[in-house]
């Protein structure tokens, strides 16, 4: 068995979801709503919306479904900056922080992470594009114990039930995380040609979107 050791005390209970801040000045990262996270310059902001972050949103639902409370801190509609974003994570207290990444802000994102880890004591998951591809050299990372491939929207959520069932992840699709020296990882989840798997939200924005959902077989696969 591989598991990320979680004793007691460390049980999650509140789930803090990230869209974090971009650290340039004259630009604002349109990241979590976007299928193609890109940068706007802020002069601009005013007249062209910010994109909603309906993937955290999907999995903030499914979370609250499953009993945990869920804050969200979306520190670009916000105008957070770091230091605004840091004293979220010292008022909130997490037990986990979901971070939303992509390659253009990846720096900023993994000083998230490392800073939710280190001023909350959160465990500390990343997720989105960036992630998708590199994956391993993420979880290498000594603040980042564990990364969601591809949609993240149920996986957030069995990856907190499977850290309080004791750690085991290999149950959880598109899941990389580290023991020891290895590296594990599950396949990812992907299109069965029908959305008649899907429950709750994710079933409503299915129907809505005639989007097909389903899932491949969850084979652990260790490097």
């Amino acid at each position: 068995m591989t598991s990320i050791r979680n004793g007691e005390k460390d049980m999650i209970r509140k789930v803090l979801l990230l869209n974090g801040p971009d650290d340039r000045v004259n630009s604002v990262m349109i990241r979590s709503g976007d299928r193609w996270p890109h940068r706007l310059p802020r002069k601009i902001t005013k007249q062209v919306p910010h994109a909603y972050p309906f993937w955290i949103a999907q999995c903030g639902a499914v979370l609250k479904q499953r009993g945990y409370e869920v804050r969200y801190v979306d520190s670009i509609a916000e105008d957070l900056g770091i230091d605004g974003t840091v004293q979220r994570f010292l008022e909130e207290k997490p037990d986990l922080v979901v971070v939303a990444t992509s390659t253009p802000t990846i720096h900023t994102d993994l000083l998230m992470a490392r800073l939710a880890k280190e001023k909350a004591g959160a465990k500390t998951v990343l997720v989105d594009t960036h992630v998708t591809v590199f994956h391993q050299e993420l979880v290498a990372e000594p603040f980042v114990d564990a990364a969601v491939r591809g949609e993240f929207e149920m996986a957030i959520p069995e990856l907190a039930d499977a850290l309080n069932q004791g750690g085991d992840l290999s149950s959880v699709s598109g899941v990389t995380w580290k023991r020891g020296v290895r590296w594990w990882s599950t396949r990812t989840a992907r299109c069965s040609g029908t959305w008649t798997n899907c429950h709750g939200p994710i079933a409503t924005w299915c129907r809505a979107t005639s989007t097909s959902w389903g899932f491949a077989p969850r084979t652990p696969v260790s490097w």
